[in-house]
C-alpha cells in the first residue's frame, strides 16, 4: 500500500506542476481505443475530490496498459453525498445509463436533473455515468477506506468495462446455435467480478433472464466452480461387499447377481463433470481413449443427477447418449436413471446451473427449448430415463424407494407416471410466475415431492431399526435382494451400506463441484460379488 502512496503523492506533484483543473483525461490504449471521461465533484467533503481525481488517473492508464478494450468507452463521473440521495449506506457507488437510470433498478437518480446540466459529452455517447460518494455520512467508512479508495474505485472500473466487453461481444449472439463458438463470451467471466450490477445488467440481455434471484444464483454457481477442490489420493482400499455362496440368505428374486449380464457398473452422481464422468468409464473399462463403448455383456446404470453444478451438461448428455446407441453391439446396456436435477431442469427450476454451461445452449429459452419432449435432450430426460429400474436382483433409484411408493404402483407404473409428468410440462417454464412454476406436478406431486424417489434422505438419516423394516418391504414387494441409492453425497468419500450390505449409497461426490473423488459399484457375475471400486 506504501507504494500507490507514493504513486499518489508522486501524480498529485505532476498534477499541480501541469495544471490547477483537469476536467477531462483522453487515455489511450495499446490496441488504439480509448477511455474518455470527465470529472465533476458535486459535492466535495475533506478534498475527497482530489483523492478521486489522483486515483482516476492513475487506474485509468493502468487499465489501458491492458490492452483489453473492445471498443472505446465514454464515462461521466461524478462524486456526490450517496446517503443524501436515498442510496444505501452500504453502497459507494452508484453506475448508472446515460438517462440517469440506475443500472440495477432503472429508477433516476434523485439529483439527475443538476447532474444533467454538467454533462460535457453528448448523451448518445456516453457509456455509463458513475456516481462515487464522498463519505460525508460515513466518516467511520472513509477511515477504513483510506488505504483502498483506489482499490474500490479499480473494482468497479474492471466491472464495468468488463461487462462493456462483454457486451460488445455479445452483439452477435442474438440468434446463437450450437455452431455459435461461445469463447470469446465465456472467456470473459475471467475478468469479472461478478457480484457487480452492472455485469448482472449485461447478462439479463445476453442470456435473456429477468430473475434477479435467478441470475445470482448462476453467478454463485460459477465462482464455485472456478475454485475447484483439489482431487484428493483417496485412502480407501477396493472393498467387497457380497459374495454369494452356500450360507446365502434366502433370495427375493428369481434372477442371478448379474441377471443376464458377466457384470454391472453403477456409479452415483456426476453434477455437470465431463472429466470426471470420462474418468471412470474408463476406469470401470467402460469406453476407450476415444470415449466409444468397449465393454462386453456388461449393463450400466447411472443413477441420476448427470446435470447441474456443473460446466458440462451438454457433453455429458452427448456422450451418455451415444454410450446407449454403441453398447448394444456388445450385448451390453446402458440405463439412465432420473435424478431430481434431471427433473428440475423440466419444471424451470434453475438454481444450480453455472453461466459457462448455459452459454453453451445460448441462453434460457434456447436451454428450454433443447429439453423439450421433441429435442435431443428433452426426450432422453422426459421419456426415456426411468425413476427406478431392476436390474440382476438389484433396485437402483437416484434417492430411494419407500415401500409406501409402491402401494398403489407398481415399478412399471411409477416409471410411466414420471415419464406422463415430464412429457406434458412447460416447455418454457420461465415464462411462467414463481407461483405458476411452482405448482407445476414435477414439483408438487407425491411422487416428485421432498418424499419421493427422486428426493427423499429418509433412507439416510432415518433410524437403523425402521429403514431396514421398510427395505426389507420393498425389497419383497419387488422381488429384489439389495437397493443401491445415490442423492446423498457420503462425505468421506466412500460407499456405504445399511441394513447387512442391502442398502448401497454410492453417491461419492465425484464432481468437482463437491469432493472431486471417484468410485463405482462393480457387480461380477463369475465370482459371485459385489465391489466397491475406488481406481
Amino acid at each position: 500500500m506504501g507504494f500507490i502512496h507514493f504513486l499518489l503523492e508522486l501524480t498529485s506533484f505532476i498534477h499541480v506542476f501541469l495544471s490547477n483543473a483537469i476536467s477531462a483525461m483522453i487515455l489511450t490504449s495499446g490496441n488504439g481505443n480509448t477511455i474518455n471521461y470527465n470529472f465533476h465533484c458535486f459535492q466535495d467533503y475533506n478534498t475527497i475530490c482530489k483523492n478521486y481525481k489522483e486515483s482516476l488517473n492513475i487506474l485509468i492508464s493502468s487499465y489501458n496498459d491492458r490492452n483489453l478494450l473492445l471498443k472505446n468507452v465514454n464515462f461521466e463521473i461524478f462524486v456526490d453525498n450517496l446517503s443524501d440521495n436515498g442510496i444505501s449506506q452500504k453502497k459507494h457507488v452508484v453506475n448508472l445509463d446515460s438517462h440517469f437510470q440506475k443500472i440495477s433498478s432503472k429508477d433516476r437518480y434523485p439529483n439527475y436533473m443538476k447532474m444533467e446540466k454538467m454533462l460535457k459529452m453528448n448523451k448518445d455517447t456516453i457509456d455509463i455515468i458513475m456516481v462515487y460518494d464522498n463519505f460525508e455520512n460515513k466518516q467511520d467508512v472513509l477511515n477504513r477506506l483510506e488505504f483502498s479508495l483506489f482499490d474500490m474505485m479499480d473494482d468497479n472500473f474492471i466491472q464495468v468495462l468488463s461487462g462493456i466487453n462483454a457486451y460488445d461481444d455479445g452483439h452477435y449472439y442474438g440468434d446463437i446455435d450450437d455452431e455459435t463458438p461461445k469463447e470469446p463470451l465465456i472467456s470473459q467471466l475471467n475478468r469479472f467480478v461478478l457480484d457487480n450490477d452492472f455485469t448482472k445488467a449485461v447478462f439479463r440481455k445476453i442470456i435473456k433472464i429477468t430473475n434477479d434471484q435467478l441470475l445470482d444464483n448462476l453467478f454463485f454457481n460459477e465462482e464455485a466452480i472456478s475454485n475447484p477442490v483439489k482431487e484428493p489420493t483417496v485412502p480407501w482400499n477396493n472393498t467387497l461387499f457380497f459374495k454369494e455362496d452356500d450360507n446365502t440368505q434366502v433370495s427375493n428374486s428369481n434372477n442371478s447377481l448379474t441377471g443376464h449380464y458377466d457384470r454391472i457398473i453403477s456409479f452415483g452422481d456426476i453434477h455437470g463433470d465431463f472429466r470426471k464422468l470420462v474418468k471412470v468409464l474408463t476406469a470401470a473399462k467402460l469406453i476407450n481413449e476415444r470415449k466409444d463403448w468397449i465393454a462386453k455383456n456388461t449393463a450400466l446404470v447411472q443413477v441420476g443427477d448427470l446435470i447441474d453444478r456443473g460446466n458440462d451438461s451438454k457433453k455429458i448428455l452427448n456422450l451418455m447418449i451415444k454410450l446407449r446407441k454403441q453398447a448394444p453391439s456388445y450385448g451390453s446396456d446402458v440405463f439412465l436413471l432420473l435424478g431430481n436435477h434431471e427433473t428440475m431442469n423440466i419444471g424451470g427450476r434453475y438454481d444450480y446451473i453455472t453461466l459457462t454451461d448455459l452459454f453453451s445452449y445460448g441462453s434460457i429459452p434456447l436451454r428450454e427449448k433443447q429439453f423439450s419432449l421433441h429435442e435431443r435432450y428433452g426426450y432422453l430426460i422426459r421419456k426415456e430415463m426411468n425413476a427406478t429400474m431392476v436390474v440382476g436382483d438389484t433396485l437402483f433409484v437416484h434417492a430411494g424407494l419407500m415401500s409406501y411408493h409402491l402401494d398403489d404402483m407398481t415399478l412399471e407404473d411409477i416409471n410411466k407416471h414420471f415419464h406422463n409428468v415430464l412429457m406434458y410440462s412447460c416447455t418454457h417454464p420461465s415464462e411462467l410466475s414463481d407461483d405458476d412454476m411452482y405448482a407445476q406436478p414435477v414439483f408438487v406431486d407425491k411422487y416428485f415431492d421432498d418424499g419421493g424417489p427422486t428426493w427423499t434422505r429418509t433412507l439416510f438419516d432415518g433410524p437403523e431399526n425402521k429403514i431396514c423394516e421398510d427395505l426389507s418391504k420393498t425389497l419383497k414387494i419387488t422381488k429384489t435382494n439389495r437397493m443401491v441409492v445415490g442423492h446423498t453425497v457420503q462425505r468421506d468419500g466412500q460407499i456405504h451400506t445399511r441394513c447387512n450390505n442391502q442398502l448401497y449409497f454410492i453417491d461419492v461426490g465425484m464432481s468437482m463441484a463437491y469432493q472431486n473423488t471417484l468410485a463405482y459399484l462393480e457387480f461380477k457375475k463369475d465370482e459371485k460379488e459385489i465391489w466397491a471400486k475406488y481406481d
